[in-house]
């Protein structure tokens, strides 16, 4: 999801026309729902009863919360540059960070 989020953001900068704009949108969406529920779902298999609730509010409150902040930050750096530059400037630091989550954070590997 993580590859597909920012290849399609990354396309957004190339097109200017409604329609691959939409594809784009119907993709990054796509994956978007399909990893939300798998996720979801492996929270209600793994985490302990007495815990599931707190656990999935923090899961949404991330998950919900990056959106809107993402968002605030498009626009305000969209305000101050072009658009697609404004996104390029919060896909690339987000990217990174993601990467190094994914690398360093032992919370967020697979452990069998």
């Amino acid at each position: 999801m993580l590859a597909i989020g920012i290849i399609g953001t990354a396309c957004l900068n190339l097109t200017s026309t409604i329609i691959p704009m939409s594809l784009i949108f119907v993709l990054t969406g796509f994956t978007a729902t399909v990893a939300g529920i798998g996720a979801q779902t492996l929270i209600q298999l793994t985490v302990e009863e007495d815990y599931r609730a707190r656990v999935m509010t923090w899961w949404s409150s991330v998950s919900f919360g990056s959106l809107t902040v993402g968002g605030i930050l498009i626009g305000f750096f969209g305000d101050l540059m072009p658009i697609g530059d404004g996104i390029l400037m919060v896909m690339i630091p987000g990217g990174l960070f993601a990467i190094f989550v994914l690398v360093k954070l032992p919370l967020s590997r697979w452990t069998v």
